[in-house]
């Protein structure tokens, strides 16, 4: 089992980022390679969605949002492939009142027949991570910084 870690400074208040980060409807906006975010079930902080990617592959996860905590947990639950499984851990730390730290923690494991691709997993996952956080940073920032998107 592996855990790859990914983190950005947000210049935006802790509240903000939480919000709109999980906001997975409007993930084709914030993240480079989703075509389309179905919601398939809301029940209190979880929800269920299936995610469209870019190159033509779908799955179905699962995320559960803490607001007092200030972390969300999501996994992969179908198809799982190409991972064993696939855990998401999302944590915010407000560094000041107008700066947040999101990190995205990604736990998986492979199956054994793929297990030797590990290490280019991993650096698949930080760069894909990496990418993905600065266009979500681009687009909370932008929206933080406009009265008009603040209303939404």
């Amino acid at each position: 089992m592996r855990n790859v870690t990914k983190s950005v400074v947000v210049d935006a208040p802790i509240e903000r980022v939480f919000e709109l980060s999980n906001r997975v409807q409007d993930w084709t906006e914030m993240m480079n390679d989703y075509a389309e975010v179905e919601v398939l079930k809301r029940e209190g902080h979880k929800t269920t969605f299936r995610l469209h990617h870019q190159n033509g592959s779908s799955w179905i996860s699962w995320r559960v949002i803490h607001p007092l905590g200030k972390f969300a947990l999501a996994e992969r639950v179908t198809p799982r492939k190409p991972f064993k499984f696939m855990h998401h851990v999302w944590t915010y730390r407000a560094l000041d009142a107008a700066r947040t730290e999101m990190s995205w923690t990604m736990q998986f494991e492979l199956p054994e027949s793929e297990a030797h691709r590990e290490e280019e997993c991993c650096a698949y996952l930080l760069t894909h991570s990496a990418d993905n956080q600065q266009k979500m940073k681009a687009y909370i920032e932008r929206v933080s910084a406009d009265p008009e998107e603040l209303r939404s």
